[in-house]
């Protein structure tokens, strides 16, 4: 019977578990959180653009060398 009365209890000790550490931490504030959302948006924008830039420009090479 020990057993059973384990196995349902696990979920419920897991999420009191779960409630504790979520307690714990430490929110970003509203204006943290719009800083760094901006910051990955720009990080990400400009990756993209570099990206795009070298696939044009090792694209216009490659046809070059194959229309030649």
């Amino acid at each position: 019977m020990s057993e059973k009365r384990r196995i349902f209890s696990a979920p419920v000790e897991f999420i009191r578990e779960v409630k504790v550490e979520l307690a714990s931490v430490k929110w970003p504030s509203r204006q943290e959180t719009l800083k760094l959302t901006g910051m990955v948006i720009a990080v990400s924008l400009f990756v993209a653009l570099y990206i795009g830039g070298l696939d044009l420009v090792f694209t216009s090479l490659i046809q070059g060398v194959i229309n030649r």
